[in-house]
C-alpha cells in the first residue's frame, strides 16, 4: 500500500514540477516581449535624439566656411561613428543585462533541463512498468493463494 502512495505521489510531484516549468516558460516570455518593448522605444528615442542633433551640427556647418565645413564634417563624423559604437555597446550590454536580469536561461541550460525531464520521463514510465508488474504479481500470487484454499 506504501508503495501506491509513493508512485502516485512521484506521479503528482512530476506532474505538479511540469506544469511549473511550462508556467515559468510562459511567465518568461511574457516578460522578455514586455522588456523587449521597452527597450526598443527607448532605443527609437535615443536615434530621434542623435539625428536631431546631426541635423544641428549640419544647420551649424553650412553657415562656416569651406574649411571649417571640413574640419567639421570629419569632427562631426567622428563624433557619430563614436556614437554608433557607444549605442551598439549599450544596446548590448542592456540588452545582455535585461536576458539576465529576467533569468533567461541559456540554449545549454534549456537543453540540461529538457534532459532531465527526459530521464524523469523514462523513471517515471520505469516506475509504472514496475508498478504493473508488482500488481500483476501480487493479482496471480493472490488467485494461487485463493485457489489452494
Amino acid at each position: 500500500m506504501a508503495e501506491k502512495e509513493l508512485i502516485k505521489k512521484l506521479q503528482k510531484d512530476v506532474n505538479e514540477l511540469t506544469r511549473d516549468v511550462f508556467l515559468a516558460g510562459l511567465g518568461l516570455f511574457s516578460t522578455a516581449r514586455e522588456e523587449g518593448e521597452k527597450l526598443w522605444e527607448r532605443f527609437v528615442q535615443t536615434g530621434q535624439e542623435l539625428v536631431k542633433k546631426g541635423e544641428e551640427l549640419q544647420k551649424k556647418g553650412t553657415q562656416l566656411t569651406s574649411e571649417k565645413k571640413e574640419e567639421l564634417t570629419k569632427e562631426v563624423s567622428t563624433k557619430m561613428e563614436e556614437t554608433v559604437k557607444f549605442v551598439e555597446q549599450k544596446l548590448s550590454a542592456t540588452i545582455e543585462g535585461t536576458v539576465k536580469a529576467l533569468g533567461v536561461p541559456s540554449r545549454s541550460e534549456i537543453q540540461e533541463l529538457s534532459a532531465r525531464v527526459d530521464r524523469l520521463t523514462k523513471r517515471v514510465a520505469e516506475l509504472s512498468r514496475k508498478l504493473e508488474t508488482a500488481k500483476k504479481a501480487s493479482s496471480e500470487s493472490k488467485a494461487k493463494t485463493t485457489a489452494s484454499a
